[in-house]
């Protein structure tokens, strides 16, 4: 081995060495909390140590605005070849209440972050919290007051003991010298005795007089205190309850939330059977379509059609005065002149509603007309005799031909006793009821109202029989 591949791989191992030996911190969590400033601000505190190398730190909302200009950050070196970063952001009302510190290794690209929510409530706690500080200092100063008071109250009854003795040792020592003096002196001195006890009682009266003031405010002093203890007592329960109810407040939040997870949920059922519900519409349309071409339609189709029977209810204030409508029996008959040129008199039922099925027995009618019609035949109650738009009708024309009449005219052939009509999603089908035979249909692209319409012609006078569905 040469000498230049001794000192390569030496070179190589003295890297290595120094690259294992370099320290990386991946740092600590992001640790938050709140300090209330005392105007209307708080200030939020991040902070975390064991970085290397130096960490870089932003702040910035839920939404994604970057608030790290606002804000003051210190890195300093927390031990040995390791690094810690503290960083303090004032917070007002008006921003936003999620708080986010991220925090970046600058190598490794790991990224640690901390949020705290600032609720709305720890705006209005700060004045409260001065507030407190008022009222102690207030207690204080009462305090101090009444020390004061108490210990001058003291020194001024000391006092007036003292003078007492003093006076009471003057006049015994004055007594004792004058013991000897003959009788003229003593009225002197029983006068100079009663001057000293009038002049103890003087000072005496005066001193209470100075002393029911002192008790009077010792007196208010006290009453302060109590009411100063009953404002905080009301304080303390103030609070309670409105931890009580912040309480209350978060179940009431946590319950909203959940039952908003709920009616999503059901909104995405509803979706999914929604969309279900409309696949088997389309599946339904073109089985009726197949149908259609068929003309004979199955059992089990049928009965599903019948199970659609709509409740139809006569209006007898839209019939023709020469028709007479029984809205018990559901029939309808012509009561007028039977010469003449054809007329078709007609009544109408209740509005039409979607997927609906109704049955009209017709008999051996020489004249019939049976359909949809706009709301106009409400007024007119004659179906003319080129109806054109706003009518949907079959009628049988002098007891021979069968035609479906609307903006155009179709001959058919059946000749049916017993007619059934199916509304359905803008389609209205004639069926031969007792063939089970499909005899006409009409693609209706009309927005408006729709009503049945029934008409007994005017050749004769035996009556349309509406079905009635029997509840």
């Amino acid at each position: 081995m040469s000498f230049r591949m001794m000192f390569e791989a030496l070179l190589f191992l003295a890297l290595l060495h120094f690259s294992a030996c370099q320290p990386q911190g991946m740092g600590e969590e992001p640790l938050l909390s709140l300090k209330f400033s005392g105007t209307n601000e708080i200030t939020v505190k991040c902070e975390s140590k064991n970085w290397y190398p130096k960490p870089i730190l932003q702040w910035k909302t839920v939404e994604g605005k970057n608030l790290t200009a606002r804000a003051d950050i210190n890195i300093f070196e927390d031990r040995p070849s390791l690094f810690g970063v503290k960083s303090t952001l004032k917070v007002s009302k008006s921003d936003e209440r999620e708080i986010t510190c991220i925090i970046h290794h600058g190598q490794y690209n790991n990224t640690l972050e901390g949020q705290i929510e600032v609720d709305d409530e720890l705006f209005t706690y700060v004045p409260q919290f001065w507030q407190i500080l008022a009222c102690l200092g207030f207690a204080a100063v009462i305090a101090v007051i009444s020390v004061s008071a108490v210990c001058s109250w003291k020194v001024k009854r000391r006092m007036k003991k003292k003078d007492e003795e003093t006076v009471k040792r003057g006049m015994k020592k004055k007594d004792e010298e004058t013991g000897g003096l003959d009788e003229e002196q003593k009225p002197l001195n029983k006068d100079h005795e009663i001057n000293s006890n009038e002049q103890i009682k003087e000072l005496q009266k005066t001193n209470k007089a100075i002393d029911l003031p002192r008790e009077k405010d010792g007196q208010e002093l006290q009453k302060t205190n109590k009411e100063l203890e009953k404002l905080l007592n009301e304080k303390d329960i103030l609070n309670k309850d409105l931890q009580k109810e912040q309480k209350e407040n978060e179940k009431l939040r946590n319950e909203k939330d959940i039952l908003n997870k709920d009616l999503q949920k059901e909104q995405k059922e509803n979706e999914k059977l929604r969309v279900d519900n409309q696949k088997l519409n389309e599946e339904n349309d073109e089985l009726s379509s197949e149908f259609d071409k068929i003309g004979i339609v199955p059992d089990a189709e049928w009965k599903r059609i019948q199970d659609q029977g709509a409740d139809m209810v006569l209006s007898p204030d839209t019939g023709h005065s020469d028709i007479s409508v029984d809205t018990n029996a559901g029939q309808v008959k012509f009561i007028g002149d039977l010469k003449g040129p054809d007329k078709w008199c007609c009544v109408t039922g209740n509005e039409a509603q979607q997927d609906h099925y109704w049955e009209v027995e017709v008999g051996e009618k020489g004249s019939w007309a049976i359909g949809l019609a706009s709301d106009s035949i409400k007024n007119n109650k004659l179906i003319p005799e080129c109806p054109g738009e706003g009518f949907w009708i079959i009628r049988l024309y002098r007891g021979k031909k069968l035609e479906a009449v609307s903006s155009t005219v179709e001959e058919l052939q059946q000749k049916p006793k017993k007619v059934g009509l199916h509304w359905k999603r803008k389609c209205l089908r004639f069926y031969d009821v007792e063939k089970k035979q499909l005899i006409h249909k009409f693609d209706i692209e009309y927005t408006e109202c729709l009503y049945p319409v029934f008409s007994p012609g005017s050749r004769d006078k035996g009556p349309l029989i509406i079905k009635i569905k029997q509840n």
